[in-house]
């Protein structure tokens, strides 16, 4: 299961042009909206949807810890901050943001 969850990674990381912070920027965001789009007739959707993002980055910097570990028997927690930041960088602002620009546009 490891070697199939890195070989993912690494097919994604490869498929697009995008940096590492770049992807992350890039999923965070477009998961945070799919889940809005989801959950739009709930009155939380987006707060649900920025805990939809954290757990699903959460899942994946413990899978990469786990491979971490296993090759090199360490967790870079440089780049793991680094990864939490980038991903959960736009769902934040707009979770901060969403009621005000909805304000604005009734």
């Amino acid at each position: 299961m490891q070697r199939s969850f890195f070989i993912l990674k690494e097919w994604m990381k490869d498929s697009v042009w995008f940096s590492d912070g770049m992807l992350h920027l890039n999923v965070g965001l477009a998961l945070f909206l799919a889940m809005v789009l989801i959950l739009r007739r709930n009155p939380r959707r987006v707060v649900y949807a920025w805990v939809f993002v954290a757990l699903l980055q959460t899942v994946n910097e413990v899978f990469d810890a786990w491979i971490g570990i296993s090759r090199s028997g360490d967790v870079n927690w440089n780049e793991m901050g680094k990864d939490f930041l980038a991903t959960l960088f736009w769902p934040s602002v707009l979770l901060i943001l969403w009621k005000p620009l909805m304000r604005s546009g009734k």
